[in-house]
C-alpha cells in the first residue's frame, strides 16, 4: 500500500521516504519560535543531511512546511500530497511495527535454520557411521582376498615346481 506512495515520493525528491521522515522529525523540534502562529508558509532549504552526516545539495527542494493552528503542522509534497504530523506519525509507527515484524520472523527464521542445521549433523553423523561400518568391511574383505590370492600363488608355485619336475622325469 505504502510502496506506491514511497516510489512517488521517492521520484519527487529525489531521495527516500525515510529521509523525509527524518525530515519531518527535524519539523518536530522546530520551537514556537521559528514558526509563526499566524500560519505562515516556510519552505526547507534544498540542502539536507545524509545518512553519513555529510550535507547534500538537492537540485529539488524538499517539501514545504506550514503550521495550521497551533500543533497541526503539515508538510506538502511536490506532487500535491500533503502529510500531517499525524499521518508522519502513523507511518513512523508503521514502520516500527513493520521492523518489529521482520526482527520476530528473523528470528523465528534462524531458529529454524539452527534447528535444520542440527538434524543435518546428526543426518552426516549417522552416514559417516555407516561409511565407516562398510569401509571397516570392505577392507577385511580385502585382507581375506589377499590371504587366499597368496595361498593359490604359493599352490600355483608348488604346481609348477611339481610340473617341472614331472617334466624333468618324462624327458
Amino acid at each position: 500500500m505504502f510502496t506506491t506512495l514511497k516510489n512517488k515520493i521517492r521520484e519527487e525528491i529525489g531521495s527516500d521516504v525515510s529521509s523525509v521522515i527524518r525530515n519531518a522529525g527535524s519539523i518536530r523540534a522546530i520551537n514556537s519560535k521559528h514558526v509563526s502562529q499566524t500560519g505562515s508558509t516556510s519552505s526547507v532549504s534544498g540542502s539536507q543531511i545524509s545518512l553519513d552526516g555529510l550535507r547534500e545539495e538537492n537540485s529539488s527542494p524538499l517539501p514545504s512546511v506550514s503550521s495550521k493552528g497551533e500543533n497541526n503542522l503539515e508538510c506538502k509534497l511536490n506532487d500535491g500530497i500533503q502529510l500531517s504530523i499525524k499521518d508522519i506519525k502513523k507511518l513512523e509507527n508503521r514502520e516500527d511495527e513493520w521492523r518489529k515484524r521482520l526482527i520476530k520472523k528473523e528470528a523465528e527464521i534462524l531458529k529454524r535454520m539452527e534447528k535444520q542445521e542440527e538434524e543435518w549433523k546428526v543426518r552426516l553423523f549417522e552416514k559417516e557411521k555407516e561409511w565407516k561400518k562398510v569401509i571397516e568391511k570392505q577392507e577385511k574383505e580385502k585382507q581375506r582376498l589377499e590371504e587366499e590370492i597368496k595361498k593359490i600363488e604359493i599352490a600355483k608355485q608348488s604346481l609348477e615346481h611339481a610340473l617341472k619336475d614331472a617334466e624333468g622325469i618324462y624327458l
